[in-house]
């Protein structure tokens, strides 16, 4: 019995569906077109309900592109009916490409939830030491003063001295507006 974890009925009908694909293939053999589609399917691999349903659309959306392109190739069929025969395959060929694409993610999903989780790594009193020596390595450096000062404490120095200097610039700008005479406009002229 084929696919066993699908309901026997979905797959009956699906194969159902493709057989008048595939009969004249097969010089009309149903028990042949039943094996065909059985293999054109599980080549697929689907599993579930969902995958088993886009599997059988790629096959049908498949065997149709390969009839169009059949009917395109036929020497007797007016220009116009063998370009729409074409246009008409390409068409169907990337709405197979679509739905293979779908039915793939479908399946990567499924096996991401089947395998096995990675098991946690075990600590023994070796590993447990080094990693003990190695934080305190890093906190150490992290923590190491340059010039007897840390980082933090060297970022706030130079907000403090950025504060200095501006409160400069402004006493200095008032004092030089206050003087009388434009004396504040003579000292602060380049010398020239």
């Amino acid at each position: 019995m084929p696919f066993p974890a699908i309901a026997q009925p979905i797959v009956n009908l699906v194969i159902s569906r493709v057989l008048p694909l595939l009969l004249p293939a097969v010089a009309q053999d149903i028990a042949a077109a039943r094996a065909l589609a059985i293999a054109l399917l599980e080549a697929l691999g689907p599993e579930t309900d969902d995958e088993f349903h886009l599997a059988a659309e790629i096959t049908s959306l498949r065997l149709t592109v390969l009839a169009a392109l059949a009917e395109a190739a036929e020497p007797d069929v007016p220009l116009r009916d063998r370009i729409r025969a074409r246009s008409g395959a390409v068409s169907l060929s990337r709405e197979a490409q679509r739905v293979r694409e779908a039915l793939a993610a479908l399946q990567d999903v499924r096996l991401a939830n089947t395998l096995p989780a990675e098991p946690e790594p075990v600590l023994t009193a070796e590993t447990t030491a080094e990693l003990e020596k190695i934080a305190r390595t890093v906190l150490e450096e992290t923590g190491k003063k340059r010039d007897g000062v840390t980082w933090t404490q060297a970022y706030h120095q130079r907000l403090r001295a950025n504060r200095i200097a501006a409160s400069a610039k402004k006493n200095q700008a008032r004092y030089l507006a206050a003087q009388p005479n434009g004396a504040g406009a003579a000292a602060t002229a380049p010398p020239g």
